[in-house]
């Protein structure tokens, strides 16, 4: 699926990347990564309002997961999207 969302942002089809997104979302649902993905071609499509709540739902997540097991990877995720959604209007 992570294939088919690459070729399809290559071609300018967000709405198709976001079919698969959203097949994504369906198999793992609140999955951070997905959200944020979700999140840049939402941003791409120029649906930034529904970008930045899918940005704050992947923030809330992650930091629900920093509460159960802190680790590297997730401190880290969750400092870039928080400074991705402070740079934002």
């Amino acid at each position: 699926r992570l294939a088919a969302v690459r070729y399809h942002r290559a071609a300018n089809r967000t709405d198709l990347a976001l079919a698969q997104i959203r097949a994504l979302l369906n198999a793992s649902p609140e999955h951070p990564d997905w959200l944020v993905l979700q999140a840049e071609v939402l941003d791409e499509s120029g649906r930034h309002s529904e970008a930045h709540s899918s940005r704050l739902r992947a923030l809330a997540r992650l930091e629900e997961l920093l509460s159960i097991r802190p680790t590297r990877a997730r401190r880290d995720a969750h400092a870039k999207l928080d400074a991705q959604l402070r740079e934002l209007p």
